[in-house]
This record gives C-alpha cells, structure tokens and sequence, in this order.
C-alpha cells in the first residue's frame, strides 16, 4: 500500500512538473489535477516535514503538488512562498503571500509580504505592511531591519537608529544588525561608533567583501590609516581614499580631497566614475 501511494504521489508530482511548464497554454492544463482539498491537506503535510527537515527542494515539490490540488491550501502556500524568497524569487514569495493575506492577514503574513516587496526593490510597497507587522508584535527583528534600511536610505538616520535598537534588542543574529548600526554609524560621521559596529558584524557570513571595505573605511575615518590599508587590494585602497575624499568635500578642503583622489587614481589606474565625478567635484572648491 505504501508502495502504491509512492508511486501515485510521484505521477502527482510530474503532473504537477507539466503543469508548470505549460501554464501559459490555456486553462484546459489547469484542469489536469482534479480539485482535492482534502489530499492537498495531506501532501502539504508531507511538505511541511521535508521543510522542516531542512530538505527545501522536496519541501517545494509537495507545496506545489498540493497547490495544484487546492490553490488556497494557506500551509502550501506559506511554504511555497518561504521556499521562493530563500530562492531570491520574490515575485512568487508576493503572490502567495497575498494570496494569505486575503485569507486571514496576521504579523507573520504582513512581515513576509513586506519583506517580499523589499527584495523586488519595491520599497514603497514593503514599508507598510513592515510597519504593520512592526506594529503588531515589536519583537519582529528582521521587519525593524528592514524598516531601519529603508529609513537609512531616505537619509532617516534618526529613525534608522531607533529601529535598530528595536531588532537589537530582538535578534538571534546580532551580526547582521551590528553591520547595519555600523552603515548609520557611518554616514552620521560617527566612525568610532562605525567600527566598535563593523568588528561586532565581523562572524557574519553575509556579504563578507562588502563588510571587509566597509570595515576598512571606519578604521581610516577613525584615524587607523595603517589598519585601514593593510592587506587591501587596488579597489579597496581606491574606495579609502575616496571615502575620505569625499569627508573632505564635505569639509570644502580642496587640497585635501585632490591630494586623497590622486592617491585612489594612483592605487587603481582604470577609469573609476565615481572618484571622476569626485575628482570634478573637489575641483570647483574654492581654495
């Protein structure tokens, strides 16, 4: 009987694979799964355990089988939907999600939904349903995240701060907040502060290279020059340099900013935008 069951489910599964790649045809595919609620019920189950499991392909399979079967089975759905944001897919992490949403909408929905629409770029669109979650249970960390990302992006550097405190209070990943709290640090001129941030950031696996110059960049505004350099390749010493070019723009000390972007040509000669347009910039200072 086992047996028997293995083998309809895996002619499920490939009805389901056909399915898939025919969608686009006409709704006559559609119709090839009969609707069965309760056997979707049954296989999402069986997905939920392989997620659980850790094993995210299987997991898929049957989510996908069981929304072939009952397209508002919320269990296929929410791991449908999980599965496509781990996959950087969030287009269908969005469409499942409003799918629940429309069900019965609660923090974890909300969340998810704005996460979703801020992996697609759509950051108008996510604020709202974070805010939400945020608003609902305060100790959703990743949703204050990503607000704190979003308000760092619009210069909110207040805000982003707040919101950092929240998820540091919350997270199980102290590492990935303290790099964000380094970013805000950063761009408020608190390099200090940037730096006790970046080396508390340092065991996350995230990003590592991107870490790495922003590191480096905090130790040279800190006044660790030599640290800062240190080990850094052409690119990274051309980011420093133009970083603290950029400081002294901002200062509007024209021999300071040229003499800095001099040395960014020097340590990668290829043709560098940004240090151009900065090189252009320092240029009009007076002085």
């Amino acid at each position: 009987m086992q047996y028997l069951q293995t083998l309809r489910l895996g002619a499920l599964c490939l009805c389901a694979v056909w399915m898939s790649a025919c969608a686009s045809t006409g709704p006559q595919q559609r119709q090839a799964i009969k609707p069965d609620p309760a056997k979707s019920a049954q296989i999402a189950q069986q997905a939920q355990s392989k997620y659980d499991a850790g094993n995210f392909r299987e997991a898929d399979g049957y989510a996908k089988v069981a929304l072939a079967l009952d397209g508002d089975n919320a269990t296929a759905l929410r791991l449908a939907a999980q599965i496509a944001l781990f996959r950087n897919e969030p287009e269908t992490a969005i469409r499942h999600y409003a799918v629940l949403r429309e069900q019965a909408s609660d923090p974890d929905v909300e969340g998810h939904l704005g996460l979703a629409y801020l992996r697609s770029g759509d950051a108008d669109s996510a604020k709202p349903f974070l805010m939400s979650a945020l608003a609902s249970d305060p100790t959703r960390w990743r949703e204050a995240l990503a607000l704190a990302t979003i308000e760092r992006d619009s210069g909110n550097l207040q805000k982003a701060r707040d919101l950092l405190s929240l998820a540091e209070k919350h997270s199980d990943r102290p590492a990935i907040v303290a790099r964000e709290i380094g970013r805000v640090e950063a761009l408020s001129g608190h390099y200090a502060q940037a730096l006790v941030a970046y080396e508390r950031a340092n065991p996350s696996p995230l990003d590592t290279n991107a870490l790495e110059i922003e590191h480096r960049i905090a130790l040279a505004h800190s006044g660790r020059m030599d640290a800062a350099l240190e080990g850094a390749n052409a690119t990274e010493q051309s980011r420093i340099y133009g970083s603290l070019a950029r400081d002294a723009i901002g200062k509007s000390d024209k021999v300071a900013a040229v003499s800095l972007l001099k040395r960014a040509r020097h340590a990668s000669p290829r043709h560098d935008t940004v240090i151009e347009e900065l090189m252009a910039e320092a240029l009009q200072l007076n002085g």
